[in-house]
């Protein structure tokens, strides 16, 4: 009986942590969707998008060290016929309402780049937005360097 109650017990849990984790891959995909429209958003030069993604109290940190708030950065948006692909996301969850995205951007066009990007994704009742970014940038040949040598 003991055994049979222990296995029901393991069985239980299992489950709960199993839910959870499908819940949180869901949820990870959606905010890697949703960055990747944030993006596309920015080349179009679309405001209203942009704004959708971005909180009212947003602030970030450009490539080049400027911090800015949300008006200030949308202020720099400008449409761009480049091309910028993300990959190497990471999403860390921190409860329900909170998560911290990473990823890498290789930027084609006038000027070829690759980025790291950080994004703090906060939900407030049910919609969810970036309260912070913080940028590093470098060139695509010295990046593809570097992961070579990794």
């Amino acid at each position: 009986m003991k055994r049979f109650i222990f296995v029901v017990a393991f069985i239980a849990v299992a489950s709960v942590f199993t839910f959870g984790q499908q819940k949180n891959a869901k949820l990870e995909a959606t905010l890697i969707e949703m960055d990747k429209a944030w993006t596309a958003a920015e080349l179009r030069g679309d405001m209203k998008a942009i704004s959708t993604y971005i909180a009212d109290d947003f602030w970030g940190t450009t490539t080049e060290g400027v911090v800015e708030n949300k008006a200030q950065y949308l202020k720099g948006i400008k449409a761009s016929k480049d091309t910028d692909v993300a990959d190497d996301y990471s999403v860390r969850f921190f409860g329900p309402d909170l998560a911290v995205m990473t990823h890498r951007g290789t930027v084609k066009g006038e000027q070829n780049l690759q980025y790291r990007s950080t994004h703090v994704w906060v939900n407030r009742g049910g919609k969810r937005q970036i309260v912070a970014h913080h940028g590093s940038e470098g060139s695509a040949d010295a990046a593809a360097t570097t992961n070579a040598a990794d």
